[in-house]
């Protein structure tokens, strides 16, 4: 009997009381920081911009375009700038004279070097300027592309009939009609007629229908409210284009649209934003375009209104992120893809003080891998360059308690610091990471973190607990976690 109850007393002095706390990751990805770089702050009516080598000399040159007869002071110009140190930036004038618009690049006449393709201003002529091969002393051969019917709006460069050159995807003046310009070489082109396009604003090119044709989509503004895709059957210069409806409403004239995969899927969806309400949203290909079943996502209504998109992987998360202008705000802003198919979304603002921010791009600039993104501001005559600081190499994790064990989060480095708080009194805490949320075989159970056992990788003060992961995770992969704090009584 003694021994029984000595049995006893010793196992209630050695219980351990477990403080259960759900605790999960506050945020969803890594932030990104900026550093702003002025390319150029002298460049009247700035307008367009665009990424390419066009020297040649495998580093990322950059060309713009500006309509300085617009506000009554300078001469519109197509410039290109390069960069040895990405500290300061040379200024190659391509052309000056004439007022330029949209902007776009390409090699046209297959010689191993990148020409210019942009619109003049007020939007009615198309001009290839020739690279000839020495783009630092400006001799660029000015070709138009057609006198007749003319157009020049917007452009996309892009081969439309296969045959391994690159053609010009562009609408007329005022947004009637569409055209295809044939690439015949020798910068000479056929203009072939897609059909009507009243009141188009937003124009691109890409593959919908996964047949290996691109075709051509377009948003519809001036009362009309539409997103078509006009569908390239294989025979693009054989007449009229059959013109397939998107949506009918959800953008109020839609002023910028974007053929690109943005669930990851495997087939383009389509993208687009509104002048009049700020609005942004995606139309999801399901597999059959031909049809009426292209689902909307809505991913913002905040800003007040777009000019133009782009999309790129800007945290480098493997899904598709969105930047876009606000140019009644003077901003840009990037829209985070959080679950990677498109349904969940977090603004952040990316530049300020941009009067008049007309236009955005977005390509891997210089060396490391992530994705820039360069602005033009109109009223500052300013192009500018956004460097992105995005570093994923030690990734900090902050939790906050949660009731439930819902939501999970990804992962972008294979060792992740992970931070809570400190529970009063207790010197030990049990962490599991599992990649669901039951926890029942924990892919991580480290049972017994404290500061002696783990003097490089925990750190535990008065308030915060801070423990790097030696164990590695799999990178880009959503795992759940939960950490129990233990204290002995």
């Amino acid at each position: 009997m003694k021994k029984n109850t000595n049995n006893k007393i010793l196992v209630i002095f050695s219980v351990v009381f477990l403080f259960f706390i759900c605790i999960f990751i506050s945020v969803s990805a890594p932030p990104i920081s900026w550093t702003e770089h002025t390319i150029d702050s002298n460049l009247t009516g700035a307008f367009a911009v665009c990424t390419n080598d066009f020297n040649n000399d495998n580093v990322i040159d950059v060309l713009s375009t500006g309509y300085g007869m617009d506000y009554g002071e300078g001469e519109g110009e197509v410039v290109w700038y390069n960069t040895s140190d990405y500290e300061t930036f040379t200024k190659h004038v391509i052309y000056s004279g004439d007022g330029y618009f949209k902007v776009d690049s390409g090699d046209m006449d297959g010689d191993g070097w990148i020409d210019a393709v942009v619109t003049n201003y007020p939007g009615d002529k198309v001009y290839i300027f020739e690279n000839d091969g020495t783009p630092e002393e400006g001799n660029w051969t000015r070709h138009t592309i057609s006198s007749d019917p003319n157009p020049g709006y917007l452009l996309k460069v892009i081969d439309i009939d296969k045959d391994s050159d690159l053609d010009v995807v562009i609408n007329s003046p005022y947004g009637s009609r569409i055209y295809w310009c044939e690439n015949e070489g020798a910068f000479s082109f056929s203009v072939h007629d897609v059909g009507d396009a009243s009141g188009c604003r937003g124009l691109h090119a890409g593959d919908i229908d996964g047949d290996g044709w691109n075709d051509i989509i377009a948003g519809l503004g001036g009362g009309a409210n539409k997103v078509y895709w006009y569908r390239n059957d294989g025979t693009p210069d054989s007449g009229i284009w059959s013109a397939i409806k998107i949506d009918d409403g959800e953008l109020d004239s839609p002023s910028s649209v974007v053929c690109v995969d943005m669930d990851g899927d495997g087939d383009n969806d389509v993208l687009g934003a509104s002048l009049n309400n700020g609005r942004i949203s995606w139309f999801e290909n399901d597999g059959t375009p031909l049809g009426t079943n292209w689902n909307i996502t809505r991913v913002t209504d905040t800003p007040d209104e777009e000019l133009t998109l782009a999309t790129a992987d800007l945290d480098n998360d493997g899904d598709m992120d969105i930047i876009a202008d606000d140019i009644n705000n003077n901003m840009w802003f990037w829209m985070e893809n959080l679950n990677g198919v498109a349904t969940s979304w977090d603004m952040h603002t990316g530049g300020t003080d941009l009067t008049h921010c007309t236009y955005v791009n977005a390509s891997m600039f210089k060396d490391g891998g992530y994705i820039d993104v360069f602005v033009v501001a109109t009223m500052n005559k300013s192009l500018m360059w956004y460097e992105s600081n995005l570093t994923t190499s030690n990734e900090n994790i902050e939790f906050i308690s949660i009731e439930n064990s819902s939501n999970g989060t990804t992962i972008y480095t294979k060792n992740p610091t992970i931070n809570w708080s400190v529970v009063s009194d207790t010197s030990k805490y049990w962490l599991q990471i599992d990649n669901d949320s039951d926890f029942s075989s924990p892919e991580i159970n480290i049972t017994d973190i404290n500061q002696w056992n783990y003097p490089s990788n925990c750190n535990i003060n008065s308030t915060r607990v801070s423990f790097t992961l030696t164990e590695d995770l799999e990178e880009y992969n959503t795992y759940y976690m939960r950490v129990e704090a233990l204290a002995k009584n």
